[in-house]
C-alpha cells in the first residue's frame, strides 16, 4: 500500500510538472535588408553582377583538435 501512495505522488509532480508556460506573443522582426526568395529552375542566367569584397576578422583563435 506504501509503494502504491509514492507512485501516486510521483505521478501527480510529474504531471503538474510538464505544464507549458504561457509565453508572449513574438513581435514580428523588421528585416534591415530586402531579401527575395525564388524557385528552382533551368535555363540561362540572363543577369550577371560581379561584386568585390574582402573580409576582416576581429578576433583570431587557433582551434585545434587533439586526436
Amino acid at each position: 500500500m506504501n509503494i502504491n501512495i509514492k507512485y501516486i505522488i510521483v505521478f501527480m509532480l510529474i504531471v503538474t510538472a510538464c505544464k507549458i508556460p504561457a509565453t508572449e506573443e513574438e513581435t514580428p522582426i523588421k528585416a534591415k535588408v530586402s531579401v527575395e526568395v525564388t524557385g528552382i529552375a533551368m535555363g540561362i542566367i540572363e543577369d550577371e553582377l560581379t561584386l568585390f569584397a574582402s573580409t576582416m576578422y576581429l578576433n583570431r583563435n587557433i582551434v585545434t583538435a587533439p586526436i
